[in-house]
């Protein structure tokens, strides 16, 4: 991959004033069951080189993964103790089940119903799910030469949309 770019800076190097990145202050970033982890409670901090080559780039993407896991690693460890999985007695009952979780296109949802305990019916809804037909408004009228340029900047996940 190459040496590490000739030198790393702290975000307050970068841009004085700036301790952390800023998530919000009354937003809550996780939240489980009815308690809810507060942004402004955990530890982040902004990766920033001198160099802007390819292989600053890299270290940048490589230190976000790490500050990643690391926000990770703090939810995990401030989730209350207590079962994280409980059993249902399906004989003959009807259940359903709604899931959201924020993507970086927009909201991933699941919804599940079980009849006797087996899957009845689910629905997934990727975020393209909403996308697609606008790219289909922006394409229409243009050349065939516009449609990569169009398509990449929506960014539509393919596999999604067939969810």
């Amino acid at each position: 991959m190459g040496d590490r770019p000739a030198r790393e800076r702290d975000a307050a190097d970068a841009l004085p004033g700036l301790e952390r990145p800023h998530l919000g202050d009354d937003a809550p970033l996780a939240q489980v069951g009815h308690e809810q982890i507060e942004a402004a409670e955990l530890e982040v901090a902004a990766t920033v080189f001198d160099a802007g080559d390819v292989n600053a780039r890299v270290w940048v993407r490589i230190r976000e993964v790490e500050q990643s896991l690391g926000l990770i690693d703090q939810i995990l460890r401030r989730l209350p103790a207590g079962a994280i999985r409980i059993e249902i007695n399906p004989a003959g009952e009807v259940r359903e089940g709604l899931g959201m979780t924020e993507a970086f296109r927009g909201d991933v949802l699941v919804w599940i119903r079980l009849e006797g305990g087996r899957l009845a019916r689910c629905h997934l809804r990727d975020p393209s799910w909403f996308q697609w037909p606008l790219l289909e408004a922006v394409i229409e009228g243009n050349i065939v030469a516009d449609f990569p340029l169009c398509n990449k900047s929506f960014n539509c996940s393919y596999s999604g949309h067939d969810l």
